[in-house]
Order: structure tokens, then C-alpha cells, then sequence
């Protein structure tokens, strides 16, 4: 799990610039400095791991068969965040990438069920209102009608009462209800 996908693609573009070093560590269970040849003891010593991960190091399917068993990818997919998703999905067309919720500090107001095709309302967690965008009226979440656009009312455990997180969305269709 990453927040921006992008984290994923720069986690791998450091080890693609300093595999030689990341695959000593591993051998040695050791953390070298990037700037230096300073070395730290971080665990133990992995030669069993390096030297299959220095195998696969030219192989176009590097990260598969470095990753032989990943099967999801959580991350965020949507806005801004659309563009990075779609390179992560080409990078591991065998992973299924999960797009996150929305989520905010003041709390989660969707969750991803695979079940679903999609993110579902985290009713649970908090007691949602909901204000239609076009005519400012505040429905429940029974209410909700697909193809609609609402303004979400979060009031949570925390103490925030009928607060507006200023985010808009629509509502795509209605899982098991």
C-alpha cells in the first residue's frame, strides 16, 4: 500500500540507480548511505535473496519476478493521481490496483470493496449527510440517486458536527441496496 503511486514508481527508480549497493545490503543485512561508504547492520545477511534478485536484474519482467506473489496495489487512482495509477498499472498488468477511498484527516468516507467494482460509503464509521449540489437540499444516505452529484456532511466521533469536507461526488450506483 502507497498513498501516491508515484511513491511506488520512485521506490523503484532509486533501487533501478542503486541496485549494486541495495543488493550488497541485502546480502550483508546491511544499510549503505548513498553519499558515502558508511554501512549500518540492520538485520540479518540475505544471500539467498540477493543473489535471485541479482539474477532478474536485466530481465525485462524484473519487478514480477522480484514480486512473484503481489497481488494488489493500494494507492490512490482518481484526479491527480489518475495518470501515476494508469503507468503502475502497465508496470504490473498482473496486479490488481486497488484505488483508495476518500479519505481526509476528518475521516473515511469511502472504502474500496473488490466486490462492489468500486468504492462504497464507510457508513460505519461516521453519520454522513448529504447536500445535492443542484438544489441544496440535505438527503440520508437511503436518499442517494445514481448519476446525482452531493456535497458530503461528515459528522464524526471526534467532536466535528455537520462539517462540509468540501469535496463533491457523484454517486455511481448502489451496492447491495
Amino acid at each position: 500500500s502507497v498513498w501516491h503511486p508515484s511513491l511506488l514508481r520512485l521506490f523503484m527508480e532509486t533501487f533501478e540507480k542503486f541496485s549494486a549497493k541495495i543488493i550488497e545490503d541485502i546480502y550483508q543485512g546491511t544499510l549503505s548511505n548513498t553519499d558515502s561508504d558508511k554501512k549500518i547492520t540492520v538485520g540479518k545477511p540475505n544471500k539467498k535473496r540477493s543473489l535471485e534478485i541479482q539474477k532478474y536484474l536485466n530481465d525485462k519482467r524484473f519487478w514480477e519476478k522480484v514480486w512473484p506473489n503481489l497481488q494488489v496495489i493500494s494507492c490512490w487512482g482518481d484526479a491527480a493521481a489518475e495518470i501515476e495509477a494508469q503507468k503502475l498499472q502497465m508496470k504490473f498488468p498482473q496486479v490488481y490496483i486497488q484505488y483508495k477511498g476518500l479519505l481526509a484527516t476528518e475521516g473515511v468516507m469511502t472504502i474500496p470493496l473488490r466486490k462492489a467494482n468500486g468504492n462504497v460509503p464507510a457508513f460505519q464509521s461516521h453519520f454522513f449527510e448529504f447536500e445535492e449540489v443542484n438544489q441544496k437540499k440535505i438527503v440520508s444516505m437511503g436518499q442517494l440517486k445514481q448519476g446525482e452529484k452531493y456535497k458530503i456532511i461528515l459528522t464524526n466521533f471526534g467532536g466535528l458536527y455537520r462539517y462540509d469536507i468540501g469535496d463533491i461526488v457523484e454517486v455511481m450506483g448502489h451496492w447491495k441496496g
